[in-house]
């Protein structure tokens, strides 16, 4: 089996030097410290022996079970991943890895919440097409592309490009994708969500669509207004088929058909001063929680009345700078 470190010689390489200078610049809003210990291969090194590598051990047995392809190894400095597609194809997506996490970190510290780094580098298993990908997900959206499992805490990934039957929009799928299950292991490794804990479904993907799109010079910073879901919103409000908040929040069955209403309430929440204090205080509250008995009452003890916020994010769908 191969492995492969993503040293800086590698990011420098694909990143060229300006765009290197401007991610160890954002490396260092993240609190990851600069010079000789700034290279990703050595920043923040975990333990040679641990549940990295118990997890990594675990992923290769999984992916073995569905691939008879060559599986390599590659690992960056928070990220590692096991799978049958090229070398330096898994490099590329640790080095993506690697940019929204910053990304990340460093938007959300910004705005008052308490998110750390991992204590250990997360796993993804990368095939090469959908066929092994489906096998270990049998269970998956026939549509998927990547999924996130809270259980194991894989993020598994295959590269559209090589599908049996080739989207034209495979590549902006695989970024979107890729963004949006990454997002959700950092919410889930970093504090902010608790990964064995109750989440209603609208947060957590609310949030995973929340960073799931890179601005014109590729950081993924959080909180872009995504037309499509706007327009998407749209077509909801106008088909008579909205979701109330308190569904929304209380019937995780009724947030799966509503995502683009789950960006929405969590846009507003982020992008409102007088919102945002109360969605921290309600994040850090529901963390503690392991069931669904609390949910109502959780959002109503920190976002006030659930009627008034439904109200107010109906009009934010409207109004919001851009709207088409």
């Amino acid at each position: 089996m191969k492995r492969c470190d993503v040293g800086s010689g590698l990011w420098q390489q694909a990143l060229g030097r300006r765009a290197w200078l401007r991610l160890a610049g954002a490396a260092a809003l993240a609190g990851i410290p600069r010079g000789v210990e700034s290279d990703p291969a050595t920043m923040h090194d975990p333990p040679a022996r641990g549940p990295a590598e118990e997890e990594l051990e675990q992923a290769k047995a999984a992916a073995r079970k569905v691939t008879s392809g060559t599986l390599g190894t590659v690992q960056s400095a928070h990220f590692q991943a096991v799978g049958d597609a090229t070398e330096p194809y898994m490099n590329q997506m640790l080095l993506d890895c690697e940019r929204i996490a910053l990304d990340f970190l460093s938007y959300y510290r910004s705005v008052g919440f308490e998110v750390e780094r991992p204590d250990r580098r997360l796993t993804l298993i990368i095939f090469r097409d959908e066929k092994p990908f489906f096998k270990i997900l049998p269970d998956a959206p026939k549509n998927a592309v990547g999924v996130y499992r809270r259980d194991t805490n894989f993020f598994v990934f295959y590269d559209l490009r090589n599908a049996r039957r080739v989207d034209s929009r495979a590549g902006r799928m695989n970024a979107i994708t890729f963004a949006h299950e990454t997002t959700h292991q950092l919410t889930f490794n970093t504090g902010l969500l608790n990964r064995k804990g109750d989440v209603p479904k609208c947060i957590a993907e609310g949030l995973a669509m929340y960073g799931e799109v890179p601005n014109s010079s590729g950081h993924y910073d959080p909180g872009r207004i995504l037309y499509g879901r706007l327009r998407q919103v749209a077509a909801i409000r106008g088909a008579g088929k909205w979701v109330a908040a308190t569904e929304l929040l209380s019937d995780d069955k009724k947030a799966q058909k509503s995502y683009d209403q789950s960006w929405l309430l969590v846009h507003f929440l982020m992008k409102h001063a007088d919102r945002l204090p109360q969605f921290r205080a309600y994040l850090k509250t529901i963390y503690q929680r392991t069931d669904s008995n609390h949910r109502l009452e959780d959002a109503r003890a920190h976002l006030g009345d659930l009627v008034l916020l439904d109200r107010e994010l109906f009009r934010y769908g409207i109004e919001l700078p851009g709207t088409l």
